[in-house]
């Protein structure tokens, strides 16, 4: 909006302005559901996710680089999943335990990847 010199607190920009942040929010609303979309018409071809490799995963040497379990992580995976389904430790002591980011330990948890799509999606 400063570039276009659209102040709000000019009462002559006001409809303006509520032109530009209605029209920005419908486009951000309108990309996060392509995204989405994207990633749920992948998981449902069987296509890798994309990004980066979660914990417990890596990306194959051999092109197309898809994903597959890396022996020398996903123990960490597992164990946080057995913990954690014990019922008597939270997301933030598992942080604590492991020096993972609790936000990260939460992403793990709820990450379908782990939850398995591969297995449910791939007939494994």
């Amino acid at each position: 909006m400063c570039d276009r010199r659209i102040l709000s607190s000019d009462p002559h920009d006001y409809d303006e302005l509520e032109s530009e942040s209605a029209g920005a929010e419908r486009y951000s609303r309108r990309l996060s559901e392509r995204i989405t979309d994207g990633y749920a018409e992948k998981f449902k071809q069987h296509d890798d996710p994309g990004g980066h490799a979660a914990v417990g995963f890596r990306r194959s040497g051999e092109p197309p680089n898809t994903l597959e379990i890396d022996p020398a992580t996903i123990g960490l995976a597992v164990g946080l999943f057995e913990r954690y389904s014990l019922g008597n430790v939270s997301a933030m002591q598992l942080a604590a335990d492991t020096g993972l980011e609790a936000t990260r330990i939460r992403g793990i948890l709820m990450n379908p990847l782990y939850n398995g799509w591969v297995r449910r999606y791939r007939g494994s």
